[in-house]
């Protein structure tokens, strides 16, 4: 009996520590995808201004 209340709160942790991986681990790919269009829109005034030619 003592076994499988081992087991199961190694269960509940295992499940916790997975459920905060997921969230910091969309939150940087929702922050990769913010950096990614600014850099566009930084990108892309250059190109109109045309302050990126050599």
């Amino acid at each position: 009996m003592r076994a499988l209340l081992g087991i199961a709160i190694l269960l509940i942790v295992i499940w916790a520590v997975a459920r905060i991986v997921g969230f910091v681990a969309g939150a940087m790919l929702n922050l990769l995808w913010i950096v990614a269009l600014v850099l566009l829109v930084i990108w892309l005034v250059g190109f109109i201004t045309g302050r990126n030619r050599v």
